[in-house]
């Protein structure tokens, strides 16, 4: 039987045994047993490919007590014919099962490390390392730390900072191991620097970018980029635009590793006209951000709304206010989750600030009452009090006063008693009112003449919202959008709770972004895109006068 041939059916025999030990222990260690003996180490080899693809919960024991004899489990992880990926699969299995494998491969790196440097060797370190860092080992390393650091291969140190300095996190070390000579290591501490507890590792980052290195100014610009820095954007495009090759294809490698998708059109652009690795390059990056759009979960639809667009000359600030069907609080934007193009430009250099908490809030409501379960708008309105609960903070009052549907007079002498009661409050002060149809021609309370003075100089906002296809509100109308801030919403049952939740998040959530038209674009149509876990949404706004 041909090796390879032979090989496959000691795995499937293995295999078989395995599950016979869930049924039968005892026999199938017996059968186990009898296949090790004639031949061990292939034994081993393929004993290791069967526990990379066993699932936690079966019998292994046996297994793993036969191939531990002699140190052989640890020699064929070890082996460079063992694929990586079902070294690690194994490793994790078998350490999970309570086996000292860790302790045994640091028994063999101790062993590595004296013996000194060779080409073998630096194989195996190398492989260890790997298996270290599958079982979150890294802790361990740092006995070894001098050791690997004076090995003459590159790859080991470059390999060795990078697991030591996750489970570092300490400041000192990586103002250490930053002044390498070695850029292969000064990547590796790059890609580390997340992880740190004592200091902000941004100032690192950005002084990384300024590396002759590509390979140190790509992690720096990807790092950048997971720490939702907005100067990874800039980053990531200059690698891009760079003019030696190993430059462009690191930028390529970063932006695919993003995901973002408001790289798409400048690399479906830059296809056209690439060849050779950077074709290549630019290929696999789509492909990555193809497959994030396709496999994403589906999100909620963020509603974004520009209130105010700013301009000077070439700068821009755009405010802006968000709501969501299913978070209430959204200020934990960050700013690359935010994509500006403005006459067709993307945006690269932009700051976005959410603004400063807002103080508190005394909102009343006015809503009908219920008469029938089967009242759609009173029940309409429930559900949308219900749904803006969720945004009450503990320094926000609340007042509901409620008014019988078809009775203009309980209407009115609803809102007097709001107002009374607003006037009361030291607090941000807004009172939504669901109006009824009703004729212009019923009668009004005599107040009403006074309230939007009234209105006015206590700075009461009235948000209205009608029923669609309501008429003669036109009294009340004019009431909402005399109140600083009113305003008034024709809607639909069913869009009720958001018109009001809108309404109310945009109280709570409000950003801006500034940003300056960079030179040569030409002022035009500007679009706000949001891209984060809560929702996607985006929105329009004009970049003229």
């Amino acid at each position: 039987m041909p090796e390879k041939q032979h090989s496959e059916a000691l795995v499937e025999q293995i295999a078989a045994l395995v599950q016979q030990c869930s049924q039968n222990q005892r026999a199938g260690k017996e059968s186990l047993t009898r296949l090790f003996s004639p031949d061990p180490r292939a034994f081993c080899t393929a004993a290791i490919r069967v526990l990379a693809r066993t699932s936690a919960g079966q019998t292994i024991f046996p297994l793993v007590h036969l191939i531990s004899k002699e140190g052989l489990f640890a020699s064929g992880l070890l082996d460079p014919e063992c694929r990586l990926q079902d070294a690690t699969s194994a490793a994790k299995l078998v350490a999970a099962s309570g086996s000292p494998l860790q302790a045994t491969l640091l028994r063999e790196l101790r062993s590595l490390l004296q013996n000194g440097a060779s080409q073998e060797g630096t194989g195996r370190i190398l492989r260890v390392l790997d298996v270290l860092g599958a079982l979150s080992a890294q802790r361990s390393l740092h006995h070894f730390e001098q050791e690997l650091m004076r090995y003459p291969d590159t790859r080991v140190r470059s390999k060795a900072v990078l697991l030591i300095g996750v489970g570092s996190k300490s400041a000192a070390w990586v103002e250490r191991h930053l002044s390498d000579q070695d850029p292969r290591v000064q990547a590796s501490v790059i890609e580390t620097l997340d992880s740190l507890e004592d200091a902000d590792p941004k100032p690192w980052l950005r002084a990384a970018l300024k590396s002759d290195s590509n390979r140190v100014v790509g992690n720096a610009a990807l790092a950048l980029y997971r720490l939702a820095d907005s100067v990874a954007i800039s980053a990531l495009l200059n690698l891009f635009r760079h003019p030696d090759l190993a430059f462009q294809l690191s930028g390529l490698w970063a932006i695919g590793e993003t995901q973002d998708t408001r790289f798409a059109p400048l690399l479906k652009q830059e296809l056209k006209h690439s060849e050779g690795r950077k074709r290549l390059a630019i290929m696999r990056a789509l492909s990555r951000i193809r497959k994030h759009e396709s496999t994403a979960v589906e999100s909620d639809s963020l509603r974004v709304e520009i209130t105010e667009v700013f301009r000077e000359g070439d700068a821009r600030r755009v405010e802006f206010t968000l709501w969501s069907p299913s978070a209430a609080d959204l200020t934990a934007l960050k700013p690359t989750e935010v994509a500006l193009w403005e006459g067709g430009t993307l945006i690269e250099d932009y700051e976005l600030r959410c603004q400063e908490r807002q103080p508190p809030l005394a909102i009343g409501f006015i809503a009908p009452r219920f008469v029938t379960i089967a009242d759609r708008y009173a029940a309409a309105a429930e559900v949308a009090m219900q749904a803006c609960a969720r945004f009450k903070r503990p320094e926000d009052t609340w007042r509901v006063d409620r008014y019988r549907l078809g009775s203009p007079e309980d209407f009115w002498l609803a809102i007097d008693r709001q107002l009374a009661s607003a006037r009361s409050r030291k607090a941000e002060r807004h009172i939504f009112v669901l109006g009824d149809e009703f004729s212009e021609a019923e009668q009004k309370p005599a107040e009403f003449v006074h309230w939007p003075e009234l209105i006015h100089n206590s700075k009461i906002s009235l948000h209205g919202v009608v029923p669609d296809g309501a008429q003669g509100y036109q009294p009340f109308e004019a009431l909402c959008l005399a109140s600083p801030n009113g305003t008034l919403q024709r809607t639909t049952f069913g869009l009720l709770p958001q018109a009001i939740g809108h309404i109310y998040s945009g109280w709570l959530n409000r950003f801006e972004v500034g940003y300056r038209l960079p030179a040569g674009a030409r002022p035009g149509l500007g679009r706000l895109t949001i891209s984060s876990r809560v929702g996607k949404g985006e929105a329009e706004y004009s970049g003229c006068r």
